[in-house]
């Protein structure tokens, strides 16, 4: 994999003329805020520039505006001298509107992102650091970096993705850099009461299926789980991000790691594994899945593999837990 640096991304920015910024599927305030925060620098620093926004918000966190490009109404013209950027994301499978990047209109494609996992898409600019704790994170550090001017909406997008992802600075790669970014967003006018507030919101039933949760996990180990059936869904009229929110479970009594097992649409079961020190992604990999240390996620077609995990997880955390003695 060809590695690169900030700079090599703002070079082929100024380089090419039109943009084409994509995220990753089930997406979450992270690609977005990366997607929509590189987006709107792009359009303020390089006024001449086209930039698309390609995918599908699921009408999720929409107190921000996701205004996606319809990718199949973009004028021929525009994919010539074109560059792709994917944010928060690596291979074909992850990709909202990948279709568009399989056609090979675009010239040149690069990619942003705080994921360790390799790619089947050859790109000419991989910016890859998982020290990072979010993707926004990253699109912060370019814009401070480069001396960018950033707008109050930019800002906003961006501390969307880097509250989010690092748990509201809870997550163990949250760093110095990260504070120092979130200060310079401040300095740039960031909004911070508008996002805290439409952050914490949540719905009567959204409220009722955490005390669902909390009266009927389960427990092996020192790992919490719970099994988000579609039954559970309908009965409490979740959307898939509510129904994915796994850390209702986290640091529940003396827990090391909590899961959910979340059926979808498509009869697969979408596992969300975190942890607060056992690298769970260990589990993640061996079920078409991987992400962080601390922060994986899965698919499994069958139910019955929901107790397989549980048992690696818990006897992941007893190896951890007998390793810190």
């Amino acid at each position: 994999m060809k590695k690169g640096t900030w700079k090599n991304i703002v070079n082929a920015i100024e380089e090419m003329e039109n943009i084409f910024i994509f995220h990753h599927i089930r997406p979450d305030g992270d690609c977005l805020g990366s997607q929509f925060g590189l987006g709107k620098l792009i359009q303020k620093n390089f006024p001449k520039k086209n930039v698309f926004f390609i995918g599908d918000s699921k009408n999720i966190l929409n107190f921000l505006n996701f205004n996606h490009d319809d990718e199949k109404t973009i004028d021929s013209k525009f994919f010539k001298n074109s560059l792709g950027i994917v944010v928060d994301a690596s291979s074909a499978d992850r990709l909202e509107k990948v279709e568009l990047i399989h056609s090979k209109k675009i010239t040149k494609m690069a990619r942003i992102d705080h994921h360790p996992n390799l790619a089947d898409i050859n790109y000419d600019i991989n910016w890859v650091d998982s020290s990072y704790v979010a993707a926004a994170e990253m699109i912060g550090y370019l814009a401070m970096k480069a001396k960018w001017k950033i707008t109050p909406e930019a800002a906003e997008y961006i501390y969307l993705g880097i509250n989010t992802d690092s748990g509201r600075f809870l997550f163990a790669n949250t760093s110095a850099r990260t504070f120092s970014v979130v200060s310079h967003l401040l300095k740039n006018n960031l909004n911070l009461d508008r996002i805290h507030l439409n952050l914490a919101q949540k719905s009567l039933n959204l409220a009722k299926f955490n005390g669902e949760v909390l009266l009927n996990f389960k427990t092996k180990g020192k790992v919490n789980y719970y099994y988000v059936t579609r039954e559970i869904q309908e009965k409490y009229n979740l959307k898939y991000e509510e129904a994915s929110q796994v850390n209702i479970l986290s640091n529940v009594g003396d827990s090391r790691i909590w899961i959910f097992f979340i059926d979808q649409a498509d009869s697969f079961i979408r596992v969300r594994l975190r942890s607060n020190g056992p690298k769970v992604n260990i589990i993640g990999r061996q079920y078409n899945g991987g992400g962080h240390d601390q922060a994986s996620g899965a698919m499994i077609k069958d139910p019955e593999i929901i107790d397989e995990i549980v048992e690696k997880a818990a006897k992941l955390a007893e190896e951890y837990i007998n390793e810190k003695r």
